[in-house]
C-alpha cells in the first residue's frame, strides 16, 4: 500500500536533531557546531555558531545524522543565550541562490563586528588569527590592526543603534569609512546604520575589503 504524503512528511520531521543535539552547519565552505532549536515548515532556528560577519541570504548546509538541508540566512537576534539564527530551508536544492545580489534591495548585512578605534567602535573585517593569539582585522581606509579577539563587538542593527545612543558627532566614522562614503558625510545614527547595514554600501564594502590580499571567508 503507499504511504500517505503526509506520513512521509511526519516521518522526516521526527528525523530532526533535537535542541541538545549538535548539528554541523556549512557556511562558505567553514564548518561551525550549533544547534537547531525550532523548526517550522519553512525553516529553522539556529544557535550556538561563533560567526562575527553574516550577510542576509547568506547559503549554508544543515548536516545531522544522514541528512543534509540547503538553507539560507534570513535575519537574527539576540536571546539570553547568545544568537539566534533564522534561516529558510531551500525544498529544492537544484534552485539558483543568489549571494550579495547587488541589484537586490533587501540585501544587507544582519549582524556585523565592530573594533573600538578611539572614541568610537568601528566596523571590521576579521582577517585571520595569527599564531600570537592576535586577532589581524582590516578597516574601511585599509588599515590593517592586530587586536585581541576579546576586543571585537558582534552588533546586529538593532543593537548598532542603541550602542550608539545619542552620539551627535560622527566625524571620526566619517574619517575611518572614507573609502566607501566618496562625497557622503555621516551626521546622524541615522546615516551611520544605512552605511554599515543598509543595502546602498554594500558591495563596495566586498570591494574595500578584497583588496586586503589575507582575507579569507568573509561569512
Amino acid at each position: 500500500m503507499q504511504t500517505p504524503p503526509f506520513e512521509t512528511e511526519r516521518r522526516k520531521f521526527t528525523r530532526i536533531p533535537t535542541a541538545n543535539e549538535t548539528s554541523q552547519i556549512i557556511i562558505n565552505g567553514n564548518s561551525y557546531d550549533g544547534f537547531i532549536i525550532d523548526e517550522s515548515i519553512s525553516g529553522f532556528g539556529i544557535t550556538g555558531l561563533n560567526v562575527l560577519l553574516l550577510a542576509k541570504d547568506t547559503p549554508l548546509i544543515i548536516r545531522f545524522r544522514e541528512n543534509e538541508i540547503n538553507c539560507v540566512c534570513k535575519h537574527i537576534s539576540r536571546m539570553e543565550f547568545g544568537l539566534r539564527i533564522g534561516v529558510e530551508r531551500l525544498f529544492n536544492r537544484n534552485s539558483p541562490i543568489v549571494v550579495h545580489d547587488r541589484m537586490s534591495r533587501d540585501c544587507r548585512f544582519l549582524i556585523a563586528p565592530f573594533i573600538k578605534i578611539e572614541s568610537m567602535l568601528a566596523m571590521c573585517v576579521p582577517v585571520e588569527l595569527l599564531s600570537n593569539g592576535k586577532l589581524s582585522v582590516v578597516l574601511w581606509n585599509g588599515m590593517e590592526l592586530e587586536v585581541d579577539p576579546g576586543m571585537i563587538h558582534v552588533m546586529t542593527r538593532e543593537e548598532r543603534a542603541t550602542q550608539l545612543g545619542e552620539t551627535k558627532s560622527f566625524d571620526e566614522l566619517t574619517w575611518i569609512y572614507q573609502n566607501g562614503l566618496s562625497s557622503m558625510t555621516l551626521t546622524s545614527a541615522a546615516d551611520v546604520l544605512e552605511f554599515e547595514f543598509g543595502n546602498d554600501h554594500f558591495d563596495e564594502f566586498f570591494d574595500c575589503m578584497t583588496r586586503c590580499e589575507k582575507l579569507v571567508g568573509i561569512q
